[in-house]
């Protein structure tokens, strides 16, 4: 609970942040507006790498230590379905942030300048970082795909 507060405070102020620029947008600089987005982004997507990763770990251990008290089948396999539901929500969460900076900042953007490579940066940004969330997504639901299949098979 205080993680994901944290979390929606820091993507609050990274929104401000890039909202600043609006008030005064005859001055306002589009790198500095696009740069500060990027950067929201990556802060973003690098919070919610770790969160998945930490769930994976955290979901693997508790299948292992069913695994060792001697669980069901049944027991194991929702323990695995419990940890991919919430590495899901994670991931979606995070893609959501994400989208919302980008989304924020191509708005502020078009007032500001028309120059096109601002806008392509944004963009891209946004899909590395939706790239990134979805392979840490992959790579935790194959860890702990492994880990309840080595459960499975010490039956």
């Amino acid at each position: 609970m205080v993680l994901r507060f944290t979390q929606l405070l820091a993507v609050l102020i990274a929104a401000l942040a890039v909202s600043t620029p609006t008030a005064t947008a005859q001055d306002a600089d589009p790198g500095q507006v696009t740069r500060h987005a990027v950067q929201a982004m990556q802060r973003v997507t690098q919070a919610t790498v770790g969160e998945i990763r930490s769930t994976a770990t955290r979901g693997i251990h508790l299948i292992q230590e069913l695994d060792q008290n001697g669980a069901s089948d049944e027991e194991l396999i929702a323990a695995a379905r419990h940890t991919f539901r919430a590495i899901d929500r994670q991931a979606m969460h995070g893609a959501r942030r994400v989208n919302m900076i980008a989304a924020r900042t191509i708005a502020i953007l078009r007032e500001i300048t028309d120059d096109r490579r601002f806008f392509r940066i944004v963009v891209q940004a946004r899909a590395q970082s939706r790239e990134a969330i979805g392979q840490s997504r992959q790579r935790a639901h194959h860890a702990v795909q492994a880990a309840l299949e080595d459960a499975l098979g010490d039956g």
